[in-house]
């Protein structure tokens, strides 16, 4: 930990503001999503298997999915329920029925192995997982698991726990039984016909302060672990990005990004339903896909993550998105050398962003103004960034989570004063522009100086032999860590004196690689972030 003051807060050598502030809305994700979705009747949102629903078919369908879930399930406010799946509409409007309910949402990658899905559901102790229909089979074991009913340590500690096994049960089911208990909508839905009884509706009810969303971090320094955010945690961060994105009801945005991570879920999907906008979404990012709905759709806003726009900028295609009103990139950092191409390539410079899974949005580059590359922007309104004498990055504000679940020690170790520590190492520039620099976990001390990972990756990328590559520290006898390059290769590699002489000639000597080593693929987690957990031990394996 840093230096702490007299009043319990970091010692910060900066710390900038974005004094704007809104009024906190007394709402909850279900309560404005019943506003702006319940009477409109225009497209909403549209996918392969569903065409286009309006607001309040998407919405009416939710309700009825509530129903169903209420009557069959033992649920209440805070019950957990499991969302596992890549993205659909499916996911989507089950997603909104738990909020009708004020279920916490879990979202689950897909692709967790049993060991990564069996840790995380023992913490969490869902009620209901559902799940795509592929996926059922493989997902049997989870409903012979059992969990204790003690109550929760801590953060998360006034849910309930009553529940000590997991109904298993698929989105296809959800949508025919939801379809059947809908009071809402007459007619057919992309599900079937829906039934009208004359039932009133279910309440949207609860509080802002309640939990709507435990994200579990990517773990890629250790066990991952669940991040508690509430209503307003969420709302909050897309008021802010309303703001600096300029954000309307009238934006379409293509979302490629999955709906189990907080670029998709918590900016993507429920930033659509805060603001009004509409949602063209795709099950996976697919180049045919993408272009055709362009055509077909004519979105103004895209978001993704470098590897994508890595294989946008090699389709010449790509200057279709010159029609875009915005085209952001977040999860991972972005290269100069791509930021410069997708600029020349997608006819306007991508916006970079900063985020986390514990606090959703914090930073931008603005929508109007000077977007730098390798920079991630200007706090958003009502948040505060500040940088320690260790340089590590700390941010406040209504974003800020509200604790690990059942994790008192951990969460009380990432809070001074109501300050959040993000383990990130960062500093701002002459126009108070954040770059982050590193991990704290990332940064390689050798020989007592501090060497940042990505100065060295960004000198190495520039190279044409090049194709991506990651630096880490490794454990030395002589230097305490000493740097090590991991490389792929777009075409020959290059000989190790040759990289020396290259990188002396741009970077301080201790900065150079003492080892450079070959590799067809680095490893990365499903939003394209490279696992430099896993490349340090390799490269001490080696």
């Amino acid at each position: 930990m840093p230096p702490i003051n007299n009043d319990g807060s970091p010692s910060f050598i900066k710390i900038v503001t974005n004094e704007t502030r809104f009024d906190p809305l007394d709402l909850t994700i279900a309560s404005i999503s019943e506003l702006n979705l319940k009477q409109n009747h225009s497209n909403f949102i549209h996918s392969a298997k569903t065409g286009w629903l309006s607001g309040a078919q998407f919405y009416q369908i939710a309700q009825g999915q509530a129903k169903m879930l209420s009557s069959t399930f033992d649920l209440t406010p805070g019950s957990r329920i499991a969302l596992s799946g890549r993205g659909s509409v499916s996911f989507a409007t089950t997603f909104l029925a738990a909020q009708i309910l004020r279920l916490v949402v879990v979202p689950i990658n897909p692709n967790y192995t049993e060991r990564e899905l069996t840790y995380i559901l023992k913490d969490v102790r869902p009620a209901v997982f559902a799940c795509d229909a592929i996926d059922q089979p493989n997902l049997e074991f989870i409903t012979k698991l059992r969990f204790d009913k003690d109550p929760y340590i801590g953060p998360g500690s006034h849910l309930p726990t009553t529940n000590s096994s997991i109904s298993l049960i698929t989105y296809d089911e959800i949508n025919r039984r939801g379809t059947d208990q809908s009071s809402l909508y007459e007619g057919e839905s992309p599900y079937g016909k829906i039934n009208v009884d004359g039932q009133t509706a279910l309440p949207c009810s609860g509080s802002p302060s309640d939990i709507a969303l435990c994200a579990y971090t990517s773990g890629t320094t250790g066990n991952p672990k669940g991040a508690l955010l509430s209503h307003s945690n969420l709302i909050s961060s897309i008021q802010g990005l309303s703001v600096a994105w300029d954000w309307k009801s009238s934006d379409r945005l293509l979302l490629t990004l999955p709906l189990f991570h907080m670029h998709g879920l918590g900016v993507g999907l429920i930033g659509s339903m805060v603001v009004g906008s509409s949602i063209v979404l795709e099950e996976k990012f697919d180049l045919e896909a993408v272009f055709s709905a362009i055509s077909a759709h004519r979105p103004s806003l895209f978001f993704g993550v470098p590897t994508i726009y890595g294989r946008l900028v090699g389709d010449s295609r790509s200057s279709n998105f010159s029609k875009f009103r915005l085209i952001v990139s977040g999860s991972a950092p972005l290269s100069p050398q791509t930021f410069a191409k997708i600029d020349q390539v997608m006819g306007q410079p991508p916006l970079e962003r900063y985020g986390m899974t514990e606090t959703v949005m914090n930073t931008s580059n603005p929508f109007d103004g000077a977007r730098k590359a390798g920079s991630v922007g200007k706090p958003l309104c009502g948040v505060s960034v500040g940088i320690d004498n260790r340089g590590e990055i700390w941010l406040k504000g209504p974003n800020i989570f509200q604790g690990y679940l059942g994790q008192e020690e951990a969460t009380a170790k990432s809070f001074a004063n109501g300050w959040f520590a993000t383990g990130d190492v960062g500093r701002f520039d002459e126009d108070d522009y954040l770059i982050i620099d590193a991990r704290l976990k990332d940064l390689i001390i050798t020989g007592g100086f501090n060497v940042y990972p990505r100065e060295v990756e960004d000198q190495l990328r520039a190279l044409p032999q090049i194709a991506e590559v990651a630096v880490v520290g490794r454990q030395s006898e002589i230097w305490g860590e000493e740097v090590v390059a991991f490389i792929v290769w777009k075409s020959l590699p290059l000989k190790t004196s040759d990289l020396i002489d290259l990188l002396k000639a741009q970077l301080a000597p201790y900065k150079v690689p003492k080892d450079f080593i070959s590799i067809d693929a680095l490893p990365k987690n499903a939003m394209g972030k490279v696992l430099s957990k896993e490349l340090r031990k390799m490269a001490q394996d080696i």
